[in-house]
């Protein structure tokens, strides 16, 4: 009896352990469930937060692209380009860029846009009546109308090839630049360059006078090519984006061989 009862006891013992043993396993499971879903619910949310960051870098990147395209196209009409629509988006600004160099190249080393602030036109380029000397005379350059001692700016980059008096001209400026092209300024109150002082496009190079045979404070200004007289009033006009104004309006330059050198150059530096 004893040990039927001892018996009883054990099992009894037994069955309590293993049920605590299966009670703390399947709390011990159930932990590590919670914990897995708990990871995999951030896993989703990260997921679901790289997909929308994808898809917003994706629409951003779309955005980009089409502002880039919108921008191209403003540029090439700018540009007045051909259609470049079958050509890749990298040819295109290749293309571009190429196109916008060649232009500045040209702004920067040829006599382009006013070289002062003036307030009208008081005589034109060809033939007139002196205002002093009552004579008619061929004028060779256009006359500024200007405040006194208002600033002269350099047109193009170049070199001071003279600066002094000049009958006439009275206080004169005289500037070589690239290619073939020089720029006179006369009737000027004070200059502020040298000779041989390299000056580059927009600086300042003198103030507007009245000195020697002058009616007014204005600014007569000259450009010539190889020696030979030019209009000034088309390159006062001329700019980047009416780029290929000049070509058409001044005739006695001889543009090609200008155009040639310069791609020329491009080509050299590009090598």
């Amino acid at each position: 009896m004893k040990i039927g009862k001892f018996i009883n006891i054990l099992l009894i013992f037994l069955v309590i352990v293993l049920t605590i043993s299966v009670i703390s396993y399947l709390v011990n499971q159930d932990h590590q469930i919670k914990q897995a879903n708990q990871e995999i619910i951030a896993l989703q949310k990260k997921n679901k937060q790289l997909k929308n960051n994808l898809e917003k870098t994706k629409k951003d990147k779309q955005i980009f692209i089409s502002l880039v395209n919108e921008k191209l196209l403003s540029i090439e009409k700018l540009l007045d380009v051909n259609d470049t629509n079958s050509v890749s988006l990298n040819n295109k600004l290749n293309f571009i860029s190429n196109e916008a160099l060649y232009r500045r190249i040209l702004l920067e080393n040829i006599p382009s846009g006013t070289p002062v602030k003036y307030l009208r036109i008081t005589s034109s380029f060809g033939w007139r009546i002196h205002p002093t000397e009552d004579s008619r005379e061929f004028h060779p350059g256009i006359d500024l109308k200007t405040n006194m001692k208002t600033p002269v700016l350099a047109p193009a980059d170049g070199i001071v090839e003279y600066a002094g008096g000049v009958r006439g001209y009275g206080r004169l400026l005289m500037i070589r630049h690239n290619l073939g092209f020089q720029t006179f300024y006369g009737h000027l109150n004070k200059i502020i360059v040298k000779y041989g002082q390299f000056v580059k496009k927009g600086e300042v190079i003198a103030y507007t006078g009245n000195s020697g045979l002058s009616t007014g404070p204005h600014l007569h200004y000259e450009i010539r090519y190889l020696g030979q007289l030019l209009n000034p009033y088309y390159f006062i006009n001329w700019n980047f984006s009416n780029f290929d104004f000049i070509f058409k309006k001044e005739q006695k330059v001889k543009w090609e061989g200008i155009q040639q050198a310069v791609k020329w150059q491009m080509y050299l530096f590009n090598k």
